[in-house]
C-alpha cells in the first residue's frame, strides 16, 4: 500500500485534487504519472512534485521523504519556506552581541556561538536588557521568545501567551501533543526558571495504538520522568536520564502503524524505531534498519 502523510495543512492539486490535513494517513490509489502541485493552506509557497516517480522510480524530490516499511511506501511532504536575510548588533553585558536570521537563527556574543536553530518563518522584532537577562522578541504567525542569562542561553522557544506582573514575565507556548503539555518561562529579578505544565485536568486513559505517541511526546518535550513511567517493569533499571540516548536528535515524528514510527529531524529522516507495547507500556524499542 502506499500512503501519502504532509507536515502541514495543504492542497494537492494534479488531475484530481485533494486536501491533506497535517499528520493524516492517506492511500493513494491510480497514482498517475504526472506532476502535482501542493499549495500550503497558510499561504507559504507552492512545488511540485511526481508522486509517480517518488514512488516507483525512487526519483528524489527536496521536499519528500520516502520509507518503505514493512512492505508499505510512505511519502512525507515537509513545508519550504521563503527567507529572507536580516542581521543586527548591539551591546551586552559589555559584550558585542550578533544576531542573524535567515534560514536559521544565529546569535553570538563576543564571537561565541549562543544560539543556532531554525524557527521557521518570523521577524525580529526587538530586545530588551534587564540586568543580565537579555530577552529577544521575534513576531510571526507564532511568536518566538529567546532568554539570556549571563551570556547563557536559557530558553528559545515560541509561546502563545505571554503575562507581565511586577518584575516578572512569563512566556507559555503550547505544545499540541498527547498530553497537552505546555512549556513555561518565568523571568523573575535577575532568574530564570523553565517547566512544564499539564494544560488540561484530564485523566489520560492511554490505549495500546497510543502508548508509543505519548512516550514519544514526553522525550520530545523532556518530560523524561512521565516516559520513564510509562515503561514496563521490566525496565525499571533503566536510569530516567538515559532516556534520551534511546533515540537519535529527532525534532518531529510520524506514524507508521500501531507500533511504527518515523522519526525527523531538520526534514530528514533519522531512524525508523518499533514499539513492543502490552498493557499500554512499553516493553521494548527495537531500531528497524
Amino acid at each position: 500500500m502506499n500512503y501519502l502523510i504532509s507536515s502541514f495543512d495543504c492542497i494537492v492539486k494534479g488531475k484530481d485534487e485533494f486536501t491533506l490535513n497535517s499528520f493524516g494517513k492517506y492511500i493513494l490509489e491510480n497514482i498517475e504519472d504526472e506532476n502535482c502541485f501542493v499549495f500550503s493552506l497558510s499561504g507559504e509557497m507552492l512545488y511540485s512534485i511526481n508522486l509517480h516517480s517518488v514512488i516507483y522510480k525512487n526519483c528524489s524530490n527536496k521536499y519528500a521523504i520516502k520509507i518503505d516499511y514493512n512492505k508499505d511506501t510512505y511519502i512525507y511532504l515537509y513545508q519550504p519556506r521563503e527567507y529572507s536575510f536580516f542581521v543586527t548588533s548591539f551591546k551586552y553585558l559589555n559584550s558585542d552581541v550578533v544576531l542573524s536570521l535567515s534560514k536559521e537563527l544565529n546569535i553570538t556574543i563576543n564571537g561565541e556561538k549562543i544560539i543556532s536553530r531554525d524557527i521557521g518563518n518570523v521577524e525580529y522584532s526587538n530586545y530588551e536588557i534587564d540586568g543580565n537577562i537579555l530577552i529577544i522578541y521575534f513576531s510571526g504567525v507564532r511568536n518566538y521568545v529567546v532568554v539570556i542569562n549571563n551570556k547563557e542561553l536559557k530558553y528559545s522557544e515560541y509561546y502563545d501567551e505571554f503575562n507581565k506582573g511586577e518584575n516578572e514575565k512569563y512566556f507559555m507556548s503550547r505544545c499540541y501533543d498527547s498530553l497537552n503539555h505546555g512549556k513555561v518561562c518565568h523571568v523573575k529579578d535577575k532568574n530564570v526558571e523553565s517547566y512544564l505544565v499539564y494544560l488540561d485536568d484530564n485523566e489520560l486513559k492511554l490505549k495500546d495504538d497510543f502508548t508509543h505517541c505519548v512516550f514519544l511526546d514526553c522525550v520530545l518535550n523532556k518530560n523524561y520522568k512521565y516516559a520513564h513511567a510509562l515503561m514496563d517493569k521490566s525496565l525499571s533499571d533503566v536510569e530516567i536520564e538515559s532516556i534520551p540516548k534511546f533515540f537519535p536528535a529527532f525534532d518531529n515524528y510520524f506514524v507508521l502503524d500501531n507500533t511504527g514510527v518515523a522519526l525527523i529531524n531538520k526534514n530528514t529522516l533519522t531512524g525508523i524505531y518499533k514499539f513492543d507495547i502490552e498493557n499500554a507500556t512499553v516493553k521494548n524499542i527495537v531500531e528497524i534498519n
